[in-house]
């Protein structure tokens, strides 16, 4: 499993790779890193990826601190 962010050209490996799936952050869900109720999936994270991560969770956590105030 390879997670990309929006718009990565790596995007474009999820038809030329089988066995290899690439999937947005914005899109990632449970299923994907834990396809079939396996304990362990290779997961690599681009970059991007963790950056796009980590704005989200900044703009999550601003929004739990409003909604619990």
């Amino acid at each position: 499993l390879i997670v990309v962010s929006k718009g990565s050209p790596l995007s474009k490996l999820k038809k030329s790779l089988p066995g290899v799936n690439v999937v947005s952050i914005e899109s990632l869900s449970i299923m994907d890193l834990v396809p079939g109720t396996k304990p362990v999936r290779l997961t690599i994270y681009t970059k991007n990826a963790i950056d796009s991560m980590n704005k989200i969770n900044t703009v999550w956590s601003k929004v739990q601190s409003i909604v619990t105030a």
